[in-house]
């Protein structure tokens, strides 16, 4: 799934330059949250509009890793952007985003929290035979059985409901800070996560200008690197800002190698399953294209994103003989 990095940055830089010019912005506006995703899109944005052109936000809160606004600060001091960071605790909790007794514990005592979810998701993989995310994209329903009822209620839907409620806010304090300054508003999300569902709908990964979507998330690692993305940024670990310290792997419950190789191959390749990766297994595929379909309610939103040219699919999977045969 190797990309061309500097003909994908070709492309986003024209995508990018093209909207500024058609909707007659003085710039754009972005979420900076330290992450790779928002780092690799900032640096693009430069290179389409200018430093001066380029605002960004960090909104952060009580449960956000304090590294996060660090990198984030120092990358768009590198940059040469604009750069504001907001503590939005108060807001969020007007709203009711800590009011769970999981958050409340997540906050007083984080260990113990990640703890609890994290022994929650391996009982319900082990006794519901599936990822326990898919609660999360059923939205509770259908449940069977005491269990599953039990863990979507303590664990999937308060901590869910918190992080809904940061990325819709997110989203409308970043559109409100574009309106004032006539800036396009674009987003950093990634394929990956918008295929397997990874995201809020309505908030600030779900805008109408996402010039990133059509890459996996290794493929944004591959042009973080090309553009020279600090290392302490491409070396964090994904985070959903959730609880501190869980990171997006451990709640999707699958590396995002395994995941970009698999719904790259389903995705190109259909639901034909004979062909898999070389350390994969049927299993694996099943739970990753369950994710996808249970997820498809989230993606009726319209975004605008450039298209990229695809790698050949045969170049990312091998044929496991002992798995189909």
């Amino acid at each position: 799934m190797s990309i061309n990095p500097q003909q994908v940055s070709t492309i986003v830089i024209d995508f990018l330059r093209h909207k500024v010019q058609e909707t007659q912005a003085d710039g754009v506006a972005l979420g900076l949250s330290g992450g790779v995703d928002s780092a690799v899109l900032a640096t693009l944005a430069v290179r389409a509009v200018g430093a001066l052109a380029v605002h960004s936000l960090h909104l952060h809160d009580r449960d956000s890793n304090p590294r996060s606004l660090g990198s984030a600060r120092d990358l768009a001091k590198q940059l040469g952007i604009h750069f504001e960071a907001r503590a939005i605790t108060p807001i969020l909790k007007e709203q009711g985003a800590y009011a769970s007794s999981m958050m409340r514990l997540g906050h007083r005592f984080p260990c113990l929290a990640r703890g609890v979810v994290r022994s929650g998701w391996h009982v319900y993989r082990f006794l519901g035979k599936e990822n326990p995310f898919n609660l999360v994209l059923r939205r509770g329903e259908p449940l069977k059985g005491r269990l599953a009822r039990g863990i979507y209620s303590a664990l999937a839907n308060s901590v869910e409901s918190s992080f809904s409620v940061k990325h819709v806010t997110r989203r409308r304090l970043l559109e409100d800070y574009a309106i004032k300054r006539n800036l396009l508003v674009v987003g950093a999300a990634n394929r990956t996560e918008w295929l397997v569902g990874w995201f809020v709908r309505d908030g600030v990964d779900d805008l109408p200008i996402e010039p990133l979507l059509g890459l996996y998330k290794t493929q944004v690692y591959e042009l973080a690197r090309y553009l020279d993305i600090p290392a302490t940024i491409i070396q964090q670990a994904p985070s959903p800002d959730m609880l501190p310290g869980l990171t997006d792997e451990a709640v999707l419950g699958f590396r995002y190698e395994k995941l970009d190789e698999v719904l790259h191959y389903l995705e190109h390749e259909g639901d034909n399953v004979e062909v898999l990766s070389s350390d994969g297994s049927p299993y694996e595929i099943e739970q990753i294209r369950r994710l996808r379909e249970l997820s498809e309610w989230k993606r009726s939103t319209q975004h605008e994103s450039p298209e990229f040219p695809t790698p050949s699919v045969s170049s990312c999977v091998l044929r496991n003989e002992e798995s189909v045969g």
